[in-house]
């Protein structure tokens, strides 16, 4: 008896190592990308860096509030709240699902994480549906106002933001109605932030573009990042991205590449909060 709990109990729990294949996949590839990026030539690519660096900075910022989100969402349910292992999640989670189709990563890891936080499968799909409607508000309200449809823009974000409080609120959760609110603020909150990577990459490339031309493009970038059907949404971003470059007369070869550039930016976050994940649990208790 005591040796097959023991056996479980391994089984149960994974070494970082175990994922080690998928993030030197993904580490590869981001490389690749950015060795390609810089190897291209100068006359093709003029490189404003400080756009770049805010783009990192967003990156980042983007890849916080995704730990932030799902933290809230394990208190919501009153779940064991282990640092290492909601990193962890988020981490491998964002970084698989760039690589595998159809959120596949989402899928691969949900099982062991609930496991680990007490939580169950059901009530993460709600939590899905929380975020997915007010990211797409947050989304859809900066495109509309990129073309000064004020109004509709409010409207849009409003009933993003308070169509997932109502989900909230419909729910017995652990945290106080402030707490609960708030997540759907953070949720519109990371949306925007990969917006404006995707914004602040296409200043970098092609600051001749207009504002409100800028700002469709990143809105698309940003929608197609809300769920993926190919890995990380690879070919379907870049076609709808070079469709509307078609359609505006924009710089498409550009535009492709800010679309590329984006995931890559968005996978290192996710690589950085892995390493975190590590580096916390093999911290001596």
């Amino acid at each position: 008896m005591k040796t097959a709990r023991h056996q479980t109990e391994r089984r149960g729990t994974r070494s970082f190592s175990d994922y080690s294949r998928v993030i030197f996949a993904g580490a590869l590839a981001v490389a690749v990308l950015v060795w390609a990026f810089y190897a291209a030539p100068d006359q093709r690519f003029e490189i404003h860096s400080g756009w770049l660096a805010a783009a990192c900075a967003l990156a980042a910022i983007a890849a916080l509030l995704q730990l932030l989100i799902t933290w809230y969402f394990v208190s919501w349910y009153g779940g064991t709240r282990e640092t290492a292992s909601v990193c962890r999640f988020v981490g491998l989670k964002g970084l698989m699902n760039l690589w595998l189709p159809a959120s596949a990563g989402t899928v691969l890891l949900l099982p062991r994480f609930c496991r680990d936080t007490g939580l169950s499968w059901r009530d993460y799909v709600i939590f899905l549906g929380v975020l997915a409607v007010a990211m797409t508000g947050a989304t859809l309200s900066v495109m509309l106002a990129g073309f000064e449809h004020w109004w509709a823009a409010l409207v849009v974000l409003a009933a993003g933001l308070v169509l997932p409080m109502l989900m909230a609120n419909g729910r017995r959760w652990a945290l106080p109605r402030s707490a609960r609110n708030g997540v759907p603020v953070l949720a519109s909150a990371s949306a925007i932030a990969n917006l404006f990577v995707a914004f602040c990459l296409i200043r970098a490339l092609t600051p001749e573009i207009q504002l409100d031309d800028t700002l469709l493009v990143a809105a698309s970038i940003g929608l197609t990042n809300l769920a993926n059907i190919t890995p990380g949404n690879l070919g379907i971003r870049e076609l709808v991205v070079a469709a509307i470059a078609q359609v505006q007369v924009l710089p498409t070869l550009n535009l492709v590449v800010v679309a590329l550039i984006t995931n890559v930016l968005r996978a290192a976050g996710f690589f950085l909060l892995i390493l975190y994940a590590q580096a916390v649990s093999d911290k001596p208790t």
